[in-house]
């Protein structure tokens, strides 16, 4: 049997806390081990085994905790939660290298599925913020954001991703191999490096 899945909770509302905590321990496999409304008493939970955090983020010091966390626990998965929609806003949290994006409003219905997609090692964009990021690669790409322009290729491949589709997905979709997609990922990479 799999040991259970250890996830923290970091959020300033109390009501929302216990609630969220509550849908969780109900899913087979999940295990709250901790709810705090974020700072010193979050990195306190660190030091125990740690899976997931799920955290509110609606300012540049939250976003700097989840930096700070990605620094120092490489390992630990974190799920953002949103609160702030602008575009500079999701630009910033989406370089704060998170494993998954929700808007806050939308954790109701789409939480578990979530961690589910965490859990089995991928990533999660909710749809709204796939969209917007579809749409920031667009504006970017028209304004020569890129030195070296990406393939029409390279661009449906991103795209796939930033709809948190998985290699095998990308692959079937696309008929490639896993290992062609893989490739396409790393010129994107090497692209949007130089």
């Amino acid at each position: 049997m799999m040991p259970p899945f250890r996830v923290v909770l970091s959020d300033h509302q109390k009501l929302f806390l216990q609630s969220i905590s509550k849908n969780i321990d109900e899913i087979p496999g999940l295990e709250v081990i901790g709810a705090v409304g974020g700072g010193l008493k979050l990195f306190e939970l660190l030091k125990k085994s740690v899976d997931l955090i799920i955290i509110d983020v609606d300012n540049l010091q939250d976003l700097e905790t989840v930096r700070e966390i990605k620094r120092t626990y490489p390992k630990v998965k974190i799920l953002i939660l949103l609160i702030e929609e602008s575009e500079d806003f999701l630009r910033q949290a989406i370089l704060a290298r998170a494993d998954g994006y929700l808007f806050k409003k939308n954790a109701y219905s789409e939480l578990i599925t979530a961690i589910e997609k965490i859990r089995q090692g991928g990533s999660y964009f909710c749809n709204v913020i796939s969209v917007k990021m579809a749409e920031i690669i667009r504006y970017e790409m028209g304004g020569k954001f890129f030195r070296k322009s990406l393939t029409t290729k390279e661009i449906r491949v991103l795209t796939l991703r930033c709809e948190s589709k998985s290699i095998r997905e990308i692959s079937d979709l696309l008929s490639r191999r896993p290992g062609t997609i893989r490739s396409h990922l790393a010129n994107i990479k090497k692209k949007i490096k130089s």
